[in-house]
């Protein structure tokens, strides 16, 4: 895990209004296996986490690269109301997006 993600997850869980719950940190897509992303598996903080990770600012502190969650599940009525891809508010496709119904993907930007 690299320190930029080690500084998110921190982050995450002083945030965060209950416990989270990582269900990923290793895998094959390229941010898992470098050691940059992390899902966090207790979707229903996503309501209240999200507003305050998923901002222009925060995205840009924290270094995130990608955001994957499908907002719907948390009764938005835009489910791409908190992605991004590259660090820039991003829509996702429905594929994408049906695959992140039960957890929410964070990766982080390469470090320099």
């Amino acid at each position: 895990m690299t320190a930029t993600l080690q500084a998110l997850v921190l982050h995450l869980a002083d945030t965060a209004s209950s416990k989270i719950s990582i269900s990923s940190l290793i895998g094959i897509d390229r941010h898992h296996s470098d050691g940059r992303a992390v899902d966090i598996r207790n979707a229903a903080i996503a309501k209240d986490l999200l507003p305050a990770i998923a901002t222009d600012e925060m995205v840009t502190t924290l270094s995130i690269d990608e955001l994957i969650f499908d907002a719907s599940v948390a009764h938005e009525a835009d489910p791409n109301k908190w992605n991004y891809s590259l660090g820039k508010k991003h829509d996702y496709d429905a594929a994408t997006l049906a695959k992140h119904k039960d957890h929410i993907h964070f990766a982080v930007t390469k470090e320099k």
